[in-house]
């Protein structure tokens, strides 16, 4: 079943709309609207001090990824993408299988 995650911010007082995705474990799955470009991506935060190489685009069966680092945290982003709602909906049918960030990670990565 799909569900619509992806709020719009029809002021466009953001530039990037995030909205959590809920999940049993409470990890930091949000669903990201680009309300200028008006389209839709993933995201994913998790612990800094988890090993991923960050700002490189890394490419996989037509999608695009990148993680940043923030101060306190690295943000996995799956950027827009015309199969990104499938995408999504694998991803949210499966997470509560996952019990640490890194599993969550591998799902994602294996998912696209």
């Amino acid at each position: 079943m799909h569900v619509d995650y992806w709020l719009k911010n029809e002021p466009n007082k953001e530039i990037v709309t995030k909205t959590p995705i809920a999940n049993k474990w409470g990890f930091n799955l949000l669903a990201c609207y680009y309300n200028i470009l008006d389209r839709k991506s993933f995201a994913f935060q998790f612990d800094k001090n988890l090993e991923f190489e960050t700002d490189k685009v890394f490419r996989k069966n037509g999608f695009e990824y990148v993680v940043f680092e923030h101060n306190d945290f690295k943000e996995l982003w799956v950027l827009p993408n015309e199969n990104l709602i499938e995408f999504t909906d694998r991803i949210v049918t499966q997470i509560d299988n996952c019990h640490n960030e890194m599993e969550v990670l591998d799902l994602i990565v294996t998912e696209m």
